[in-house]
């Protein structure tokens, strides 16, 4: 889900609440910079957020439920888990999960697919990128 957003902060993901997915959006109310932040949603991250919906916990307000408590959102020390066993069950190079997010932007760059300015927005770091819908 997280590649699938284009390159959101971790946490920003792994907290979301359902209710926050609207008409193909992700609208964050607050992000790391105290902004509220409305991510389009790609046709792949659609397509996760109803795989998520239908395996998670519908008592649940968050989208990635932890495992003993629904009330909280999955820890994040969990996801690192996850990706240290991926890594090894496929024999992948060690990587952090947020150089998820850079590698992501500096693709899309190299690519010519966006403009720096483009992904600034989209990862919320101007004053451009605060938006309402």
């Amino acid at each position: 889900m997280v590649i699938c957003m284009g390159g959101l902060r971790i946490t920003e993901i792994s907290a979301s609440k359902k209710e926050w997915y609207k008409d193909g959006w992700l609208c964050l109310p607050t992000t790391k910079n105290k902004r509220e932040h409305h991510v389009p949603l790609t046709e792949q991250a659609k397509s996760q957020y109803e795989i998520a919906v239908a395996v998670t916990n519908s008592e649940s307000d968050y989208l990635f439920p932890n495992t003993y408590d629904i009330r909280e959102p999955i820890d994040p020390s969990s996801l690192g888990k996850v990706a240290r066993r991926l890594m090894s069950d496929f024999d992948v190079a060690p990587f952090q999960l947020k150089d998820l997010r850079r590698t992501f932007k500096t693709h899309l760059l190299d690519g010519e697919y966006v403009e720096e300015r483009e992904i600034d927005i989209w990862h919320n770091r101007s004053a451009s990128a605060h938006c309402s819908r």
